[in-house]
């Protein structure tokens, strides 16, 4: 279309620019009969030519920048992980640990793994609990891990209760996944999505994820770690 478009340009200005040589020759004409009389004013054109510019040049950076902004976010690491590690730190360390007897250490690993059990069952039964609603794109909290991969991937949240929805809101996003489903889009790209709603839907305490296209119809569908389903 690039290439077709230049050759149109091309053809049209050749021609255009043949008449208006004619035009000057015969009539000493320097603008267009057809336009307002206000164009042969160099001022005006020099000023209309600018605006112009500006304009395609600001369409050309916003799209550059929504493309950018879809792929910015940094996802913070899991705040689980983060206090298993701080346990396990704070354990090897204590020195209480090293000074007991075995019968003690086994008795004392016993209670531990009781007590890391029962805040592994507290914390399923509170990640069973997750009910995100409907959060827009604008509004997603990158600190979360759940939407700051939502807006890593340039999605909004719908969660009704018995699965989670990410819809795509930027136009980079939508254009890129309908690309992809067209047989024109990068693999890599896709990738990304398949992977972000594999490691969200560890997350969501069993509630499926759907990723959606453009047209609101599921292209990738998640549960439990695992693709379940993709375009």
């Amino acid at each position: 279309m690039n290439i077709l478009g230049l050759v149109l340009q091309l053809v049209v200005f050749g021609l255009l620019g043949s008449i208006d040589v004619r035009r000057k020759e015969q009539n000493n004409a320097t603008m267009w009969e057809e336009l307002p009389i206000v164009f042969n004013k160099g001022v005006l054109v020099v000023v209309i030519t600018g605006i112009s510019f500006i304009f395609s040049f600001a369409g050309l950076g916003y799209s550059y920048l929504q493309s950018n902004i879809s792929g910015s976010a940094s996802i913070p690491p899991d705040e689980n992980n983060e206090m298993a590690n701080s346990q396990q730190s704070s354990t090897s360390t204590d020195p209480y640990y090293t000074e007991e007897s075995t019968s003690n250490k086994t008795s004392e690993i016993d209670t531990v793994e009781t007590t890391e059990t029962a805040e592994e069952n507290s914390s399923n039964a509170e990640e069973n609990e997750i009910s995100l609603g409907i959060i827009p794109y604008e509004d997603l909290d990158t600190s979360d891990s759940i939407q700051g991969k939502t807006q890593y991937l340039g999605c909004s949240i719908e969660d009704n209760g018995q699965e989670i929805n990410f819809i795509p809101e930027m136009s980079a996003t939508i254009q890129n996944l309908n690309l992809y489903i067209s047989g024109e889009g990068n693999e890599d790209y896709f990738e990304d999505f398949l992977d972000g709603a594999s490691e969200v839907s560890l997350q969501t305490g069993g509630k499926p994820i759907n990723i959606l296209d453009g047209n609101g119809d599921i292209i990738i569908s998640a549960e439990d770690g695992e693709v379940t389903y993709s375009i």
